[in-house]
């Protein structure tokens, strides 16, 4: 745009920093001080030192913007299944993210993908779903990629699998659903059913004697991923189901 003041103040109201930030935005760009936070601001695009802070990312030694700036991941066990969640605060040419997962933390193998999107600098949330990990440690990596078939490999993290439960997975139908959700009960007594979010949280909760199969209605649902958790004296079930319009 034609120019703002960016102004920090502490919590008592004092100025602590100030900048104009003038004709910069019709040019697309962002300044930084140079040198690095102690000059005066300029233009990213002139400072000749590197890493650079500047909006959208970072710059990398070769001068270019990073093509996915990530916000997090992290990697949580859930039963018998891992669900990593991940954010980026801006992507450039985002063509997909191979979730890749080790046992040493060494040597990786592709386990899924995810879609990218593309060019955008808004906050963007991923999540998948690892539904055979390994008892005991495991690592998972963000193998990004773009477009033009350049990578990047993002953080390592590890969850800890407990392998001790005797766990099943349950069927569920149809998969995705909009209304209603038939469930497949892996023996006829005692369960107790429970459908979760992403996050672990219990949505809803319900118990069933001497069925076989029984169908939830789920329309009042949120659009996304849930988990279906199913517990009796034998065994833990878990499914994944996706809810849509």
């Amino acid at each position: 745009n034609s120019g703002d003041d960016v102004v920090i103040k502490d919590g008592g109201g004092t100025i602590v920093l100030s900048a104009s930030y003038g004709s910069d935005g019709g040019d697309n760009q962002s300044v930084g001080c140079s040198p690095d936070y102690t000059g005066s601001f300029v233009k990213h695009s002139t400072i000749g030192t590197n890493p650079v802070d500047f909006s959208p990312g970072r710059l990398n030694a070769d001068n270019s913007s990073l093509p996915v700036e990530l916000l997090h991941f992290t990697a949580k066990p859930n039963n018998q299944i891992a669900i990593l969640t991940w954010a980026t605060a801006s992507e450039e040419n985002n063509a997909y993210f191979n979730i890749q997962r080790s046992l040493d933390g060494k040597n990786f193998e592709t386990i899924g993908n995810v879609e990218g999107n593309g060019t955008i600098y808004d906050v963007q949330e991923y999540v998948f779903i690892d539904e055979s990990p390994v008892s005991g440690l495991n690592y998972y990596r963000l193998h990004q990629v773009d477009f033009d078939g350049q990578f990047e490999n993002h953080k390592i993290v590890s969850v800890m699998m407990n392998g001790n439960d005797k766990v099943n997975n349950v069927q569920v139908y149809p998969n995705p659903t909009h209304g209603e959700l038939n469930i497949v009960l892996p023996i006829i007594g005692e369960n107790e059913i429970q459908i979760l979010d992403l996050t672990g949280k219990v949505i809803r909760s319900l118990n069933t004697s001497g069925e076989g199969m029984i169908t939830l209605d789920i329309s009042d649902l949120a659009n996304g991923q849930y988990i279906i958790k199913i517990r009796n004296a034998q065994v833990i079930s878990t499914a994944l189901f996706v809810k849509t319009k």
